[in-house]
C-alpha cells in the first residue's frame, strides 16, 4: 500500500514537471511547429501539426531539434529547401522530437537535411527513417566506427574484425587469422541488428551462415552513413 501511494505520489510530481515545461515553452510551439512546417509538403495541409501535440518533454526536443537542423544547414550550405512530401516528412519528424539520445537526434537532423536540401539530386530512401528510428545509440557508434575504419583495419573485401568496435580496432583480417576474437554479448546483439537492418553483413561460413566476429559496411549502410553521418 505505502509503494502504491509512493508511486502515485512520484507520478503527480511528474505530471507537474511536464505541466511546467509545456508553459514554460508554450510560446515557442507556434515557431517550432512553424520551422517544421517549412521542410513540409504541401504546407496548408500540415500548418499546426506539430504544435497540437507537442507538448511537455517532447516540445523541449523539438526545439533542440530545430536548432540542429538549422546548425546543419548552415554547415552544410543548404540555400534551399526542398519540401518533403507528407509520407516522408510525418513519420521522419515525428520519430526526430521523440528521440532522446543527442548523437541519435543528431543523426536525425542530418537525415532531415539530407531529404530537404535543394541544392542536392541524391535519393535518400524512405527506408532510412525506420532504420534509424530502430536503432540504439551502441548500435549507431559500431556502424559510424565501421564506417570510419582506417584501412589497416579492412581487407579487400571490406571486412574487419568487430571484437573491440566500437572503441578501437583490430588489424584487417587475413587467411592466416587463428583464435580470432569473438565480440562480447552486447556488441554480438548490435551487430546482429545491424546485419537485420542491411546495414553490415558478416564474414560467410560453411553452411550460409554468417558470422559477425568479421563483418562490412554494405552499400546501403554505406548510403545511410552518407545521409544521417556525412563526413
Amino acid at each position: 500500500m505505502q509503494e502504491e501511494s509512493k508511486a502515485i505520489e512520484e507520478s503527480a510530481k511528474a505530471i507537474q514537471e511536464v505541466a511546467k515545461a509545456a508553459v514554460a515553452y508554450q510560446p515557442s510551439i507556434q515557431d517550432v511547429g512553424g520551422f517544421f512546417v517549412r521542410l513540409m509538403a504541401p504546407a496548408e495541409q500540415v500548418l499546426g501539426l506539430l504544435a497540437d501535440y507537442i507538448k511537455g518533454r517532447r516540445l523541449e526536443l523539438a526545439v533542440r531539434q530545430e536548432a540542429y537542423i538549422r546548425e546543419l544547414m548552415d554547415q552544410r550550405g543548404v540555400s534551399s529547401i526542398k519540401r518533403m512530401p507528407l509520407s516522408t516528412a510525418v513519420p521522419l519528424i515525428d520519430a526526430a522530437t521523440l528521440e532522446e539520445d543527442d548523437d541519435l537526434a543528431r543523426m536525425f537532423a542530418n537525415l532531415i537535411v539530407s531529404h530537404v536540401d535543394g541544392t542536392s539530386d541524391g535519393y535518400v530512401p524512405k527506408q532510412f527513417t525506420e532504420t534509424l528510428r530502430q536503432m540504439s545509440p551502441l548500435e549507431a557508434a559500431v556502424l559510424k566506427a565501421m564506417g570510419g575504419a582506417p584501412e589497416g583495419a579492412k581487407n579487400e573485401s571490406g571486412m574487419m574484425h568487430t571484437a573491440k568496435l566500437p572503441n578501437s580496432y583490430l588489424d584487417a583480417p587475413t587467411p592466416e587469422d587463428k583464435d580470432i576474437a569473438q565480440p562480447g554479448k552486447l556488441l554480438s546483439i548490435a551487430l546482429a541488428s545491424l546485419q537485420q537492418s542491411g546495414c553490415i553483413e558478416g564474414a560467410m561460413a560453411w553452411g550460409g551462415y554468417k558470422l559477425l566476429s568479421q563483418a562490412r559496411v554494405t552499400e546501403y549502410g554505406r548510403a545511410f552513413l552518407d545521409a544521417v553521418a556525412p563526413v
